[in-house]
C-alpha cells in the first residue's frame, strides 16, 4: 500500500481505537469506513470489526471479501473467524469453493476458530485441496480438535474419495489418545462400515492403539467385536505380544477370551511371539497356561519349534512332557527338529525325541531311528529300538535282528519286543535267532516270541529241549502264555504237555522277563 497523509493516518488511529474500545454502537461507523477510498482505512476497519466480535458485522465482512484490495479481502475472512459466530459458517463454507488458493487457506483457518461442528466437513474437504498449504492447515487444525470432531472424521473414512479417506486417517492417527475412545466405540458398533473405518485408523496408530484394543479383548461384554480387535492386533504385530500375554496370565479370563488371545498370538507369529511362548512352556509357574502356549506353538508350525528340543535339557519333568506333546501334535512337520534332537548327546533330549519319531512313524523318522540303532550310546540304541516297535514297519526287521546281539541286555530286550510288535514279518527272523550259538541271542529271540503271543509251537518246543537254562525259561514263559490265551490244536497240545511236565508253568508264571 502507498504512503498516506497525516490526515488519513489520524483517521486510521481513530478506527483502530474503536476496534479496541468500542462496542456495538460503533459498528455503523466502522461499516461506513469499508467504503473509504483508501485501502488502508478499509483494512483497519475490517480488523476493528473483527476485534469487536459482534455477529451483526458478519454480513458487512462478507461484502469486504469482495474488496479490490487483496489484503482487505484476506483480513475480512480472518475477521469472520475472530468473531467466532456460527452465523458465519455457511458463508465460509461457500468460500472454500473459491478458485483462489489464499482465500481457501484463510477460510480454513477462520473455520477453525468457530466452535461449530458444521465447520468439520469443510475442513475435511480442505484435507484434499489442490494447494499444499491449504491441506497442511486443515490437517493441523483437525489434529488439534477436540474429540467432538471424531465422528465427522470417522464419517470421512467412508468417503468415495480415496484422498479424503487417506487424509482423515492421517488426522485421526495424529490425534493420539484423545481419539481412541471414539475409535473403540466405532470398532464395537454394529455398523460394519464404522468398524472397518476405526480398524484402519487403529492399525495405522500402531503401538498407541494397543492398550485400548487389549482392554476390549479382555472384556467379555465386547465378545462380539473380539474378531476384528484380534485382526487389528495382528496387523500391529509383535508390539502387541506383552499385552496379550498379560491377558493370558490373568486368572479372571474365561476360556473363550484365552482362545482368541492365543489365536491372535499364533497369527502374529514372529520371533517375539515364539520366544515368549517358549518361555511360558518352560515356566511351571504358569500352570495351565503352559498347555495353551504349547498349543499355540504347535499351530504356528515348524518355525516355532526350531531348536525347541534343546530346551528339554533345562526343562522340568512337567515342561518336558508338554514339549514332547508339541512335537507329537505337529506330526510330520516336526520330524526335522526331532531328528535334530535325536542326534544330541544328551539323553534327556534324544529319548523323548525318539519316542515321538516312533509315534509319527513316517519314512524320514524310520531312517533316523534305524541310524540310531547303530549308535555307540546304548541308551540311544534302546530308544530307537523301542520307537521302531511303535512304528511296526517290516522295513525295520533286519536292523532290529542285529540288535538281538547287542552287548546291552536292555537293548536286546527292546529289539526283541519291537520285532514282536512288527508281527508275522519278524517271525522267521526270531525263529532263526533261536538257532544262534550265543545264549543271550537265543534268550532275546525267545522273549520276542513270547511278546508276539502266537509263536510257532513245534519250533518253540524243539528249542526248549536245549540245555541252556535262560532260553528254556523264556520259551516256557511263552508256552504258559499260549496255553492261557489261545486255542491249541491236539498235536501242539501234546508238545506243550512235555514242556509243562518238566517245567512247572505255575512257577514260570511268577517270573518276569
Amino acid at each position: 500500500m502507498e504512503p498516506v497523509s497525516k490526515r488519513v493516518q489520524k483517521r486510521i488511529q481513530q478506527i483502530e481505537k474503536l476496534g479496541w474500545d468500542g462496542d456495538q454502537s460503533t459498528i455503523p461507523s466502522l461499516v461506513r469506513e469499508l467504503s473509504h477510498d483508501n485501502p488502508q482505512v478499509r483494512l483497519v476497519a475490517v480488523k476493528s470489526l473483527g476485534r469487536l466480535g459482534d455477529p451483526s458485522a458478519i454480513p458487512y465482512l462478507f461484502q469486504a471479501v469482495a474488496d479490490p484490495d487483496r489484503e482487505v479481502q484476506l483480513s475480512a475472512i480472518q475477521a469472520l473467524g475472530w468473531i467466532g459466530s456460527a452465523d458465519a459458517v455457511p458463508g465460509l463454507l461457500d468460500l472454500l469453493k473459491s478458485p483462489d488458493n489464499e482465500i481457501r487457506l484463510y477460510t480454513v483457518m477462520s473455520l477453525s476458530w468457530i466452535d461449530d461442528l458444521r465447520t468439520v466437513p469443510g475442513i475435511l474437504e480442505a484435507l484434499v485441496d489442490e494447494d499444499r498449504n491449504v491441506r497442511k492447515a486443515a490437517a493441523g487444525i483437525l489434529s488439534q480438535s477436540e474429540k467432538a470432531a471424531i465422528p465427522e472424521l470417522l464419517e470421512a473414512l467412508h468417503s468415495s474419495n480415496r484422498s479424503v479417506r487417506w487424509a482423515a486417517t492421517n488426522v485421526l492417527k495424529s490425534m493420539g489418545e484423545a481419539v481412541i475412545p471414539g475409535l473403540m466405540e466405532a470398532l464395537c458398533s454394529n455398523d460394519e462400515e464404522s468398524q472397518m473405518a476405526a480398524y484402519r485408523v487403529l492399525c495405522d496408530m500402531e503401538e498407541s492403539a494397543i492398550p485400548g484394543l487389549t482392554s476390549i479383548l479382555a472384556s467379555p461384554e465386547y465378545f462380539h467385536c473380539h474378531p476384528i480387535v484380534s485382526k487389528a492386533l495382528v496387523q500391529i504385530g509383535e508390539a502387541s505380544v506383552p499385552a496379550l500375554l498379560d491377558i493370558l496370565q490373568s486368572q479372571e479370563q474365561n476360556p473363550d477370551t484365552r482362545d482368541i488371545v492365543l489365536q491372535t498370538l499364533v497369527e502374529i507369529g514372529g520371533r517375539t511371539v515364539m520366544s515368549t511362548l517358549r518361555q511360558v512352556v518352560l515356566d511351571d509357574s504358569h500352570g495351565d497356561l503352559q498347555e495353551m502356549a504349547a498349543q499355540a506353538l504347535a499351530e504356528i508350525g515348524a518355525e516355532a519349534i526350531v531348536g525347541l528340543s534343546e530346551d528339554l535339557r533345562k526343562a522340568s519333568p512337567s515342561a518336558r512332557r508338554i514339549i514332547t506333546g508339541i512335537f507329537n501334535q505337529m506330526g510330520e512337520a516336526a520330524v526335522p527338529s526331532l531328528l535334530e534332537g535325536l542326534a544330541s548327546e544328551d539323553r534327556t533330549i534324544y529319548v523323548p525325541m525318539a519316542w515321538v519319531l516312533g509315534v509319527i512313524g513316517n519314512t524320514a523318522a524310520m531312517l533316523g531311528l534305524l541310524r540310531a540303532l547303530r549308535s555307540e550310546d546304548w541308551m540311544k540304541r534302546w530308544a530307537a529300538a523301542r520307537s521302531l516297535g511303535i512304528i511296526g514297519s517290516p522295513d525295520a526287521v533286519n536292523g532290529l535282528l542285529k540288535n538281538l546281539k547287542d552287548e546291552d541286555n536292555g537293548v536286546r530286550i527292546a529289539a526283541a519286543e519291537a520285532l514282536a510288535a512288527i508281527g508275522e514279518e519278524a517271525l522267521p527272523g526270531l525263529i532263526g535267532a533261536l538257532r544262534s550259538s550265543e545264549p543271550h541271542v537265543r534268550w532275546a529271540a525267545a522273549i520276542g516270541l513270547v511278546a508276539m503271543g502266537e509263536p510257532d509251537i513245534p519250533i518253540l518246543v524243539n528249542y526248549w529241549r536245549s540245555q541252556e537254562y535262560d532260553t528254556r525259561w523264556a520259551i516256557a514263559r511263552a508256552v504258559d502264555k499260549v496255553r492261557t490265551t489261545h486255542a491249541i490244536d491236539p498235536v501242539s497240545s501234546l508238545l506243550l504237555d512235555e514242556v509243562t511236565r518238566t517245567f512247572d508253568s505255575a512257577d514260570v508264571s511268577q517270573r518276569s522277563v
